[in-house]
């Protein structure tokens, strides 16, 4: 992972950071990381904002290639060439003769980003909003206008090229979203310009996810393009939910072995998308009428009605309607109909009764159908329990009824509680 304070490496558990040491002439030549690139062959080539690095895994350290400024893209060819661009100028890179060949902004174009077709064509992008394809027998380019339908803008600046598995290349540009060049008519058109307030898209990365599906790294969120139906899906940060995008600049995009999607930010760190092997459906509070009371899940039963009953330990408890979707709380209030105390440490649905354990405040007991306290027992009153932490409630096959405290169990005939026997 590139950052602005050196190389990391993440094996799963921990992370290994490479810098920048003057000292040492092996070390990284930058922390200011822009662009990683794994060939073929597994070694792994990383650009910085003061040139190109070769690193050399066995021994943890690196090999200068080229300095002098920014590196914004790297791709390797099926020629033994590697190909990237330094402060918009493009360069080519012999693997095999260690031989750096330049192809000067004056005389051909100010490059911004290359891809590499399956047919081992070589495309790159301009800031002047042009595609070029590379002629290796006449060592020279075919361009290809990107704007000539647009009407005048600001700015033609191509941010990101990337080769499709359909044979067409998306084009992520600063201002006017994606575009799709087909590579057989050699034709484009703009699939994505505008954010839904109408305002530009500015693209930064794409990723292939599936036969027909493509992420697309902006700075208004992830688009997920489904090419078969040409439709769009923009995931957002979203401020009361923890599962969203940490933040809605989108720099860079991964997919590793396992399917899931790394996504880079500018504000949010590294976010992680999981492949969804089984869908869930997830509830947390939200502050809003109609959500989980609290984030501390302690105690999770169904009554015979078809409610789930979710007690927590910082917000009370909870009855779920799975049929209409509505939450109902509960919470102490200090009245001998509501509950003794926010910390649930035991529950059981019994016929219409629900048994509520506490932290340190005793056992209340519901009827279900009202939603009311009808007893509470606390330690050392006439229904001895022995403890006012109630940590399990258990109902065993023969009908009895155990309570599990911090010093120890009672049954329900122990309790002398006669009215629910």
């Amino acid at each position: 992972m590139g950052t602005k304070d050196g190389l990391d490496k993440f094996d799963g558990y921990t992370f290994k950071a490479f810098r920048h040491d003057e000292d040492d002439s092996t070390s990284i030549g930058s922390n200011f990381l822009k662009s990683i690139y794994e060939i073929e062959s597994g070694v792994l080539y990383v650009g910085t904002n003061n040139g190109l690095y070769r690193y050399n895994d066995s021994i943890e350290n690196f090999t200068t290639l080229k300095t002098g400024g920014e590196v914004r893209d790297i791709k390797e060819d099926s020629s033994n060439n590697l190909w990237y661009i330094i402060s918009t100028q493009l360069y080519r890179y012999d693997l095999k003769t260690g031989e750096h060949h330049a192809y000067p902004r004056n005389k051909y174009f100010d490059a911004t980003s290359i891809c590499i077709t399956k047919d081992n064509e070589v495309w790159v992008s301009t800031a002047g909003g042009l595609l070029e394809k590379y002629d290796a027998a006449k060592d020279s380019f075919t361009v290809y206008d990107v704007f000539a339908k647009t009407p005048a803008i600001s700015s033609k600046w191509i941010e990101r090229i990337y080769y499709t598995s359909h044979n067409t290349i998306f084009i992520g540009t600063s201002i006017h979203g994606v575009k799709v060049f087909d590579i057989d008519s050699k034709q484009y058109r703009d699939i994505l310009t505008y954010n839904a307030d109408r305002t530009a898209i500015f693209v930064r990365d794409f990723i292939q996810t599936d036969t027909d599906e493509y992420w697309i790294a902006t700075e208004s969120g992830i688009f997920i393009y489904n090419m078969k139906n040409d439709s769009f899906i923009n995931l957002k940060k979203q401020y009361n939910d923890p599962y969203s995008i940490s933040d809605n600049a989108v720099y860079t995009l991964c997919k590793d072995r396992e399917g899931g999607i790394w996504a880079g930010t500018f504000f949010g760190g590294m976010n992680y998308f999981p492949k969804q092997y089984t869908a869930f459906k997830k509830y947390f509070p939200d502050y809003s009428k109609n959500s989980l009371s609290g984030n501390a899940v302690r105690e999770i039963c169904k009554d015979m009605y078809g409610n789930f009953w979710i007690g927590t330990e910082d917000a009370g408890l909870n009855k779920f309607d799975p049929s209409t979707g509505i939450f109902t709380h509960y919470k102490p209030t200090g009245a001998k109909t509501d509950i003794a105390y926010y910390n649930i440490h035991g529950l059981l649905a019994d016929k219409d009764k629900l048994w509520i354990g506490t932290f340190e405040h005793g056992l209340d007991i519901m009827d279900i159908k009202t939603g009311k306290i009808i007893k509470h027992y606390s330690a050392g009153d006439h229904s001895n329990l022995i403890s006012n932490f109630v940590i399990t409630i258990y109902k065993t096959r023969e009908g009895e009824i155990f309570i599990g405290t911090w010093e120890g169990c009672k049954s329900i005939t122990q309790l002398l509680i006669s009215l629910f026997v």
